[in-house]
């Protein structure tokens, strides 16, 4: 009687370390206080509520997939497990505080200080990017045209194209796998027109 006694305290004991070790690495994280020890938390308090976090997530992925769940825009058990109260604008906004605190503490150069907010409107990232690339194409196309007339090794990638050993493409007819000698005669938009 006493030996099964033991056993069942043995039992109970050994079913009750998984919940007290996640105890203790809970109150270990938030005494820390430190934005990759509350991210490791927030990480793992998602997964014992069954809300799917990817490990090659970015903290912005983890955060807006997190946030979802919160805001009760995602279905599944992960919006059933999140009581209602927490989909307050406030938690949403915690959410994305933290996670620029961990890519803060875990990806800055030392010494640099980042910015916690983006502070350029979509609209003038749309047009900066539209901006680069045409001058970025403007350039390479002068670059190209410094070519005309000289030879190079070009590798054919696939039909028609391939690329120089600066990377420069080529519009060239030679057989796919080939490495050719190409004289560059033109120069056209998608890169040099060559002359085998």
């Amino acid at each position: 009687m006493l030996l099964g006694g033991g056993a069942a305290l043995l039992l109970l004991a050994v079913l009750a370390t998984p919940a007290l070790i996640r105890r203790l690495q809970r109150r270990r994280r938030l005494a820390d206080g430190a934005p990759a020890a509350l991210w490791d938390e927030l990480a793992a308090t998602a997964v014992d509520l069954g809300i799917g976090v990817h490990p090659s997530w970015t903290p912005r992925q983890t955060a807006r997939q997190l946030a979802g769940v919160v805001s009760r825009t995602e279905g599944g058990p992960s919006a059933r497990a999140v009581r209602r109260p927490d989909s307050d604008p406030a938690a949403v906004d915690a959410l994305r505080r933290l996670a620029l605190a961990e890519e803060a503490s875990s990806y800055a150069r030392p010494g640099t200080a980042t910015a916690g907010d983006d502070r350029v409107p979509a609209q003038v990232k749309k047009e900066r990017g539209a901006r680069l690339r045409e001058l970025s194409h403007e350039l390479c196309v002068r670059r190209w045209q410094g070519k005309v007339g000289s030879t190079d090794t070009v590798i054919v990638d696939r039909p028609g194209r391939g690329y120089g050993d600066d990377y420069t493409p080529w519009l060239v007819d030679a057989p796919v796998g080939k490495v050719v000698r190409a004289r560059a005669a033109a120069v056209t938009e998608e890169g040099i027109l060559a002359a085998v």
